[in-house]
């Protein structure tokens, strides 16, 4: 598929034997073909991602008040973040990839963006290449939203705004990639698919410019967990509800400034990140192990103390 004097390179997953049929077939050796490749991608016309292996590639924390993340428990394949009955949060999220990505949002069950049931394919933030976002509350214009305040279920937004409280305590987040087209890329080779497995492990290819790149050679289903509201207790196969004892309301007034732009989602998300939230007396109350610390001696023993006030000190 020649365009002009030049091909176009696709990477596939496959053997390095295709590699070294290219450098046979163009009588070149195996190191100029990965060199020409190379000098593709260290001058900024291409950029390479390699895939993660397990894990999430967007992060998503509760940031309290107090400035302080709450802290999140794994539990039988689910994460639990632990907060107070009262106060302020935000949502944090980091974009763990070199690539635009696309999280949409949901609090208790509404899109942060516009109040209503919440929908994986619904509005969301696009966020830069390892940029961490932090949203403080329910959208109301491009520069203001309605803090994120812990609450009584029945005080939360989705119950005043009555949608009841059936999914109140959990925060999703639907990660989509960006839509990818076609890449001919630059270099004087011959006609033929380049397989990349044997040498790096290639999740995507695409030009700096965002505007053109090669297919998605990822492995993931796309579909990622979905939301739950029960889970199966390790003594048997009893289900226990998971409802939660706070949910998020609608609070003041904060400044937000957000803008628009154009983002061409895939059809599926990459990864849904499902986090509930409850108080540490309703986590207990699900079985969540909360205070696992490895046992044995502790190198830095005085890493979690506060700096004392000196005497005399009165704030």
């Amino acid at each position: 598929m020649t365009k002009g004097s030049y091909v176009g390179v696709r990477l596939e997953r496959s053997a390095l034997e295709a590699v070294d049929r290219l450098a046979a077939a163009h009588g070149i050796t195996r190191s100029r073909v990965i060199s020409l490749l190379t000098e593709a991608l260290r001058d900024g016309r291409l950029v390479v991602e390699p895939p993660r292996r397990g894990g999430q590639s967007m992060q998503v924390k509760i940031v309290l008040g107090s400035g302080k993340s709450a802290p999140i428990h794994r539990h039988e394949g689910k994460l639990y973040a632990e907060v107070p009955a009262t106060g302020s949060y935000k949502i944090r999220l980091h974009n763990d990839r070199s690539v635009r990505r696309l999280a949409v949002v949901s609090v208790d069950g509404l899109g942060i963006l516009d109040g209503k049931p919440a929908r994986r394919d619904g509005q969301g933030y696009v966020l830069q290449p390892h940029q961490t976002l932090e949203i403080p509350g329910w959208r109301r214009s491009a520069s203001e939203v309605a803090a994120f305040e812990l609450a009584h279920p029945e005080a939360s937004y989705p119950a005043k705004a009555g949608q009841g409280t059936a999914n109140v305590g959990v925060i999703g987040v639907a990660v989509y990639d960006e839509k990818v087209a076609s890449f001919w890329l630059s270099v004087p080779v011959v006609t033929q698919t380049i397989t990349w497995q044997s040498l790096h492990h290639v999740d995507r290819l695409w030009s700096n410019d965002g505007d053109v790149a090669v297919f998605n050679c990822s492995t993931s289903d796309g579909g990622g967990p979905q939301p739950e509201c029960s889970y199966t207790s390790s003594q048997g196969s009893t289900t226990k509800s998971l409802a939660s004892d706070v949910g998020t309301g609608y609070g003041t007034r904060e400044e937000f400034a957000t803008s628009s732009t154009a983002f061409d989602r895939e059809d599926e998300p990459a990864e849904v990140v499902v986090l509930h939230y409850a108080t540490r007396e309703r986590l207990a109350s699900w079985g969540v192990p909360l205070d696992r610390r490895p046992a044995g001696p502790n190198p830095f023993p005085g890493s979690e103390a506060d700096c004392p006030a000196p005497p005399g000190w009165e704030g």
